[in-house]
């Protein structure tokens, strides 16, 4: 019993940790690629840049496998993500610094720079107060969880 009391603190801790780091001003996640450290960023300039140039609006098709395997929109993803904090680099030098060979991790790193502009997803998905053994989530989630029982 105290082994699963464990878990589920961790996990509420971890979401709570999550949840947090979408409080920060500057959504910025760190990616290496060859070797070199960049800054993901995703704002509406990105948003529009990425519709703009292929079609494909972040704010209204979630991101799946379809997107993911459009070179177009990968590239747009990785170039608009950068772009805000790597004023200077070029969707050909974005192209070429990207591998489907490392789509996985370059998935997950645009995953977290995303989760931290959008709404919808940045949003954790908290159990329901209600359901038998859930966790109850404080006010703030960032602050430790009050006991109502």
């Amino acid at each position: 019993m105290d082994i699963e009391r464990n878990k589920a603190e961790a996990a509420l801790e971890q979401q709570r940790k999550e949840i947090g780091e979408t409080f920060k001003l500057d959504p910025q996640v760190t990616i290496k690629l060859k070797g070199a450290e960049y800054t993901l960023e995703y704002n509406n300039f990105a948003v529009k840049g990425i519709y703009k140039d292929t079609g494909y609006n972040l704010l209204s098709t979630p991101l799946d496998k379809q997107q993911m395997d459009d070179p177009d929109i990968m590239g747009a993803l990785l170039y608009y993500g950068l772009k805000t904090n790597h004023e200077d680099i070029t969707q050909e030098q974005v192209d070429k610094l990207y591998t489907y060979r490392h789509m996985v991790y370059v998935m997950s790193r645009i995953t977290s720079a995303l989760e931290l502009f959008l709404p919808e997803s940045s949003k954790k998905d908290l159990t329901d107060p209600g359901e038998a053994g859930s966790p109850q989530v404080a006010e703030d989630p960032t602050k430790p969880p009050v006991d109502s029982g």
